[in-house]
């Protein structure tokens, strides 16, 4: 939350707007540092994406819509932080309001329980069917649009309580609806964790079979934010499938 002990930067702007609200600060921060990443792309500089990370309590993805609109219209690859702390909502917000490439955590995209309390126009709840078909129409989505999920095992299991066991994690969901995902770390050193860590984790708890191993590793390559054009991502990719093939002959 932007406040006046923060940098100099955000001090000043909290002093400018003294009683403003702090989604519309928030939502001119984000825009001034997505003019700043295409400024930084025109001149030369190695910056691959636009990724909005943190608290979402009181700062959903559609406050950060014009910085993300603006990434879009610019060719600039976006990630959005959504669905840990909330439901699939946010989540939904972030793709389809927000256009973004790639999904950090996501953990909450198949919590019927998280929109337990949601209305139709008229007020009424949705039924059990409804919230289920609501999910999936989400999940399906992602899906066919290439959208990847980055999943954090271990540092799931750190910060979210209902994921302590980790046999409950939605990845065996992401996996059935062929959802592309993304295994990392998030934080190396606060999780003290490799990569290599979370796929021998994924290998153990979930059967991964040999099959989904390979689409774990090569759609990690895929949704990268490669810096060069899109044909020249094209022969990365091949080659990383190839010297793949040749490490598992």
């Amino acid at each position: 939350m932007i406040n006046q002990n923060m940098g100099k930067y955000y001090r000043y702007l909290y002093e400018l707007h003294v009683g403003a609200d702090l989604q519309n600060l928030a939502a001119m921060s984000s825009y001034e540092v997505a003019k700043l990443v295409n400024i930084c792309r025109e001149q030369g500089l190695p910056v691959v994406g636009f990724d909005l990370a943190g608290r979402e309590d009181g700062f959903p993805a559609e406050v950060h819509k014009k910085a993300f609109l603006f990434c879009y219209e610019h060719g600039i690859p976006t990630t959005c932080h959504a669905g840990e702390a909330y439901g699939p909502e946010s989540i939904k917000s972030a793709v389809k309001d927000c256009f973004a490439k790639r999904i950090g955590h996501g953990t909450q995209l198949f919590s019927e329980k998280a929109i337990m309390s949601k209305k139709h126009g008229d007020g009424s709840l949705l039924t059990q069917k409804e919230r289920e078909h609501y999910i999936s129409d989400i999940a399906e989505w992602i899906a066919d649009n290439r959208i990847a999920l980055e999943v954090c095992l271990k540092s799931n299991s750190q910060t979210l309580p209902e994921l302590r066991d980790l046999s409950q994690h939605p990845i065996v969901n992401f996996l059935k609806y062929r959802i592309r995902i993304a295994l990392g770390t998030d934080n190396r050193a606060i999780s003290r964790v490799s990569v290599t860590d979370e796929y021998e984790r994924a290998i153990k708890l979930y059967n991964i079979t040999k099959k989904q191993l390979k689409n774990l590793c090569i759609d990690g390559f895929k949704a990268s934010f490669f810096p060069g054009m899109y044909n020249e991502k094209r022969e990365y990719i091949s080659k990383v499938i190839a010297y793949y093939k040749k490490l598992m002959d």
